[in-house]
């Protein structure tokens, strides 16, 4: 589960999301507590014993799904990420500059069935969010109406799905500057190109890194991949223009290219 904020307004489409972050993270941050803990009463760490973590995994589920004073400290332990998942909702709205007149509120995932998850957005938007749909069952939802969609089955043909890039998309360039090719939010499928230059003289090769955008420095973002383009002829730096495309298909699938417009 991938906590995510959308709106869909006026045809565009705004996403936001925090890519680490789910009922797992929750449970290892009370199972860390406890690993401090004992080792600050014991002077033993527990995480280098082979059956203790998973025994203690095991009893920290249980608690989690039982009504006590042990799930009340959980959330005291967890509440640096309750309110990480209120980041992308923050976003959303303010890239959309939309708070108000927002009808309806649509939890996904699991871990937003944790009653602190769902106070934190009632008392943001000032109303509680929907419970039409159980949290865990909105992906099958959603498959099961595009496999609607595909099939051409009767009672699909009003509805309109669209796709986005949910991070933007960059080359890193010289001196570690990204250049964003595919702005967040983008809506696919689609393709863009960039063109690029040599910065040596006789320069036989070029490496294209692809980098997820968001900051202007490359360091500060995470590589995607990376390939080499080879075998260009000798010619002074700044002469042979290098085109990068970036294709991204409507099932999100990204496909990058790079190409000499010289030969």
């Amino acid at each position: 589960m991938k906590e995510t904020a959308k709106a869909y307004l006026n045809w565009k489409v705004t996403h936001a999301v925090v890519t680490i972050l789910d009922g797992e993270d929750f449970d290892n941050y009370v199972i860390n507590h406890f690993i401090c803990e004992y080792k600050k009463k014991t002077g033993t760490n527990i995480s280098q014993n082979q059956c203790a973590p998973s025994k203690l995994k095991k009893e920290v589920k249980k608690a989690k799904h039982t009504p006590s004073s042990q799930m009340l400290k959980s959330k005291e332990l967890n509440i640096d990420l309750f309110h990480k998942t209120m980041k992308p909702v923050e976003q959303v709205l303010k890239d959309t500059s939309v708070k108000d007149g927002i009808s309806d509120i649509a939890l996904v995932g699991g871990s937003t069935c944790i009653s602190k998850v769902q106070q934190l957005i009632k008392e943001y938007f000032k109303k509680d969010p929907s419970k039409g749909i159980i949290p865990d069952k909105v992906i099958a939802y959603a498959t099961a109406v595009l496999g609607g969609i595909v099939s051409g089955k009767d009672g699909f043909n009003a509805i309109f799905l669209i796709g986005v890039c949910p991070s933007s998309l960059a080359i890193k360039t010289t001196s570690s500057i990204s250049t964003e090719l595919t702005p967040c939010n983008t809506i696919v499928p689609t393709k863009k190109s960039w063109i690029f230059w040599t910065t040596a003289n006789n320069q036989p090769t070029i490496l294209i890194q692809v980098i997820k955008g968001g900051h202007l420095l490359a360091m500060e973002t995470p590589l995607l991949d990376k390939f080499k383009l080879s075998g260009m002829p000798p010619a002074q730096r700044s002469v042979p223009q290098i085109e990068v495309t970036f294709e991204i298909d409507a099932n999100s699938i990204l496909k990058v290219a790079a190409s000499d417009k010289g030969t």
